[in-house]
């Protein structure tokens, strides 16, 4: 049981790392919706770059995230669990938005962002759902590890008294 406590333990906290970098990549995701609208209002150049290092950052964050989720799915499975997840944020449109600057290419891009952030935000709201199973399974087991521990310590106090009453 304890062992098994300690595998939840280690799920939650690979879990935790995933949490973390997805919702780092839904905070610039969003940042980067904001600027693109910016951008579609003829906010020029530097709004489209500004918005593109936005990309860039929720890109690392989503790939850490990636990578992160390979560590997750390892110690799941050590407790029988699953998850999958995937997000990418397509380079051709950033690279059309960048080179072609015009309203077409800037629809399209502001489509993606929008989609890849509800499909971040989708993917963030199913690693808390484990998360927090996880969490509950971790409070569970340690309750029954402290009954047990409680049971056992009465059964030596009752065993102890019954062994100094018959000396």
């Amino acid at each position: 049981m304890i062992a098994f406590l300690n595998e939840l333990n280690e799920a939650v906290s690979a879990g935790s790392l995933v949490d973390q970098s997805l919702e780092n990549a839904v905070e610039f995701l969003e940042k980067a919706k904001g600027w693109g609208t910016f951008d579609l209002l003829g906010g020029g150049a530097i709004s489209g770059a500004i918005k593109h290092s936005h990309l860039d950052r929720a890109t690392e964050h989503i790939h850490q995230a990636q990578s992160r989720m390979r560590r997750f799915q390892k110690e799941l499975s050590d407790i029988e669990g699953e998850a999958d997840i995937q997000v990418n944020i397509p380079g051709l449109l950033k690279f059309a938005d960048f080179f072609f600057d015009g309203l077409i290419a800037d629809w399209m891009v502001q489509g993606r962002i929008e989609e890849s952030l509800d499909q971040t935000k989708t993917h963030h709201r199913q690693i808390k759902a484990i998360l927090s199973n996880l969490e509950g399974q971790v409070t569970q087991k340690r309750r029954e590890i402290e009954e047990i521990k409680n049971e056992k310590k009465n059964l030596i106090e009752i065993g102890h008294g019954k062994y100094t009453y018959f000396e």
